[in-house]
C-alpha cells in the first residue's frame, strides 16, 4: 500500500475529468466526483505538485485504484472494495490484468506507455468478479501521475456500467436470435457462421433448408396460436434431436436452417439429410388435437461454387423447392455446378408475379361426382409450369405467393380464369379454392363478384371455397357481401372440414351452403370404428342444419361404399379422376354426360 495523499497531483486529475466530460452527461457523477478532488486540492492552497488532503481518496464514493509500474494495484479506496465484495486490503499487490480483466475492444495505448498527466485515448470496458461470483462491468478511466522521485503511478476510476452493458447484451440477443422459438435467426446465424466461414472453408460444412409441408394449411384452419406451438414444438425437436456439434436455426416463417461442420461425420450429406427430415416427420400433439408433419428438405455441402454462407443458403433453398415439388416429406441434394439453373425464393417471387402478368399459370380440374357417379362439377387446382422445375402444385406457389403479397392477385386471375374456361362446358359447377381470407384486401369479395358478374356465367353454377379460419374471420361487412353473392345463387363451401378449432361449435355462424370433409376423416376400412362414427356425427349435423356435404380424398372402393352407407352426398378423389388440364376435361366431362 502507498500513501495516495502524496503523489495524486491536480493536472492528472483535470485532464481526467476532461476527458470525461461528454455533452450527453454520461459520466456526470464521476465528473462531480473527480470536481471535488480537484477542489480540494485548490482549497488546500497547494502547489500542482503537493499532496492531497490526508483520506480525502478514501472518502470519494467513486471507485479508485492506483496501479504501479509493476502492473499491481497499489492502493485502492473503500468504494472500489464496494464495487466487487470484498475487503480493499485485499486488493493490494493484486494484479491489474487479473483484477480488471479487459473485453471487448480496447484502446491503442497502455498505461506503460502514458506520461505525466496524458490518459488513455478511451476508457476500456472491464469485466470484474464480484466476491460473490457474479460479473461487474466497469468503464475505466486511465490518467498517469508521478511521485516526487519521479516513480510512475496511474489513477483508475472504474464506472460501474453493468445495467447498461446487460441491455446491450439482451437487444444484441433480441437482434440475433428469433423471439418466438429462441433459435438463432437470419442474422443470428449468419453471424455464427461468417467468421467460421472467412478462416478457410471447412470440407464438409453443409446447409440444411427445411420447410414445414402444408404449415399454411394448419395456420388458416387451427388459427396462428396453433401455428406458434408447431413452430416452437419444430424448434425443439431440431435442436434436442441434432448432434451437439451442428446447430439449428429459424430462418422465417415456417423454415428452418440446420448447419454441420463435417457432414461426413454424420454419414454424409444424403445421410443426414435423411436423418433430419426423419426428425420432422412426426405426430404432435397440438390444441387437444394430434397433428402430423412432415418437412422438405433441401441440403447443400461445401465445394468451388458454394463456399461462403449466401452460396450454401441459396443452392439448399432451391434443392428445398426441388424437394417440396415431389411431394411432401421429400429430400434434394443441391446441384451446385455452374450452370445450375436453379434460383432462390426471391428469384422464385419474381418468376411468380411475371407468370401471373402473364398468363403463365394453368388450372387443373379434378371432378366433383354424386352418390349416383354422375359429374356434377369440378374443383379448379392451381398448377405451374414452370420453365426449369417443371410443373409446380400448391404447396410451392401458395408460400411465395403469400411472401410476395400475391394471394389475393392468384386468386382473382384463378376465378377469372376457371370462370372462363367453365363457360366452355355442360351446365355444371365450378368450384374454386380461396388461397387466403378476403379480408387480407379490403374489396377482395366485392371484386370476386364483379368477376362473376361478369364472366356471364349462371351463379348458381359457381362455388367458392374458404377454410373454416377464413369464414370465422370474416368482418360484417364481408358476411354482408357473401349474402349477397348467395342470394345471387352462388354457394360456399367450407373446406377441410373437421381440421378447424371451432368447427362444431361455430358452424351456425358461418355463411356456407357446403361441408367438405376432409381426406384425414376417411376410413381406410369398414373396421375403422373411430372414422366412422366422426363421418355419421358430421352427416348427421350437416342434414340438421341444412348442409350439402362432400367427402375429399376418396382413393378406394371401400371408401366410397362406406361413405355412401353413411350417407355422404357427393365425392372428389383420383377414384373419380385425377385433376388434369382444362381442355382433357372438357372432353372426359362432355363423352361422360352423353353416355
Amino acid at each position: 500500500m502507498v500513501d495516495s495523499a502524496h503523489f495524486l497531483r491536480r493536472d492528472a486529475l483535470v485532464s481526467l475529468r476532461e476527458r470525461l466530460s461528454d455533452p450527453d452527461g454520461h459520466h456526470d457523477s464521476v465528473i462531480s466526483h473527480l470536481d471535488a478532488l480537484d477542489d480540494a486540492i485548490r482549497v488546500a492552497g497547494r502547489p500542482p505538485s503537493s499532496r492531497l488532503i490526508p483520506g480525502l481518496f478514501d472518502l470519494v464514493p467513486v471507485a479508485l485504484f492506483i496501479v504501479g509500474e509493476s502492473g499491481r494495484v497499489l492502493d485502492a479506496n473503500d468504494a472500489a472494495g464496494r464495487l466487487i465484495g470484498r475487503d480493499r486490503a485485499e486488493l493490494f499487490g493484486t494484479s491489474d490484468s487479473s483484477l480488471l480483466g479487459r473485453i471487448g475492444s480496447g484502446p491503442t495505448a497502455t498505461p506503460a506507455n502514458l506520461h505525466h498527466g496524458e490518459l488513455l485515448p478511451h476508457g476500456e470496458l472491464r469485466a470484474l468478479t464480484h466476491a460473490d461470483g457474479h460479473t461487474v462491468y466497469c468503464q475505466i478511466h486511465t490518467a498517469a501521475s508521478a511521485q516526487h522521485d519521479g516513480t510512475r503511478l496511474w489513477l483508475k476510476v472504474a464506472q460501474d456500467v453493468t445495467s447498461q452493458q446487460q441491455r446491450i447484451e439482451q437487444l444484441h440477443h433480441r437482434a440475433n436470435h428469433d423471439e418466438l422459438t429462441g433459435l438463432p435467426n437470419r442474422q443470428g446465424l449468419h453471424a455464427l457462421l461468417a467468421t467460421h466461414l472467412a478462416e478457410g472453408p471447412p470440407t464438409g460444412f453443409a446447409v440444411l433448408f427445411c420447410d414445414i409441408d402444408n404449415f399454411k394449411r394448419v395456420n388458416d384452419s387451427w388459427g396462428h396460436v396453433i401455428g406458434d406451438e408447431l413452430l416452437i414444438t419444430v424448434a425443439r425437436m431440431l435442436a434436442d434431436a441434432l448432434p451437439h456439434d451442428c446447430r439449428v436455426g429459424r430462418f422465417s416463417g415456417d423454415e428452418f436452417l440446420v448447419t454441420c461442420p463435417d457432414v461426413a461425420v454424420h454419414g454424409g450429406l444424403e445421410t443426414f439429410a435423411a436423418r433430419v427430415s426423419g426428425i420432422l416427420r412426426a405426430s404432435l400433439p397440438l390444441g387437444g388435437r394430434l397433428v402430423r408433419i412432415s418437412g422438405s428438405v433441401g441440403a447443400a455441402a461445401i465445394n468451388g461454387n458454394a463456399a461462403t454462407f449466401g452460396d450454401l443458403v441459396r443452392f439448399a433453398d432451391a434443392a428445398m423447392f426441388d424437394a417440396k415439388r415431389r411431394g411432401t416429406g421429400r429430400v434434394a441434394i443441391a446441384d451446385t455446378t455452374p450452370d445450375n439453373t436453379s434460383t432462390g425464393q426471391l428469384d422464385l417471387e419474381d418468376q411468380l408475379r411475371a407468370a401471373l402478368a402473364n398468363d403463365g399459370l394453368a388450372l387443373h380440374y379434378q371432378p366433383l361426382v354424386d352418390a349416383q357417379g354422375r359429374t356434377t362439377g369440378a374443383e379448379a387446382l392451381l398448377r405451374w409450369p414452370h420453365p426449369q422445375r417443371g410443373v409446380l402444385a400448391p404447396d410451392v406457389i401458395l408460400p411465395l405467393a403469400e411472401q410476395g403479397d400475391l394471394l389475393a392477385e392468384l386468386d382473382r386471375w384463378v376465378l377469372r380464369t376457371a370462370l372462363a374456361e367453365a363457360a366452355t362446358w355442360p351446365e355444371i359447377d365450378i368450384a374454386v379454392n380461396l388461397s387466403g381470407p378476403p379480408t387480407n384486401e379490403p374489396g377482395q369479395l366485392e371484386t370476386l363478384s364483379t368477376l362473376v358478374t361478369d364472366s356471364g356465367i349462371d351463379p348458381h353454377r359457381v362455388i367458392l371455397e374458404l377454410t373454416e379460419t377464413a369464414l370465422l374471420e370474416l368482418p360484417l361487412l364481408q358476411r354482408h357481401t357473401m349474402g349477397r353473392l348467395a342470394e345471387r345463387g352462388v354457394a360456399f363451401a367450407i373446406d377441410d372440414f373437421g381440421t378447424g378449432y371451432s368447427s362444431l361449435a361455430r358452424l351456425r355462424e358461418m355463411p356456407a351452403q357446403i361441408i367438405k370433409l376432409d381426406r384425414t376423416f376417411l376410413p381406410t376400412t369398414d373396421a375403422d370404428d373411430t372414422s366412422v362414427a366422426i363421418i355419421r356425427a358430421i352427416v348427421d349435423l350437416c342434414r340438421a342444419t341444412g348442409h350439402h356435404c362432400i367427402a375429399e380424398g376418396v382413393e378406394t372402393r371401400v371408401q366410397r361404399d362406406l361413405l355412401t352407407h353413411l350417407g355422404i352426398d357427393a365425392y372428389q378423389g383420383w377414384l373419380f379422376g385425377h385433376p388434369v388440364p382444362a381442355a382433357e376435361f372438357r372432353r372426359n366431362v362432355t363423352t361422360d354426360l352423353r353416355g
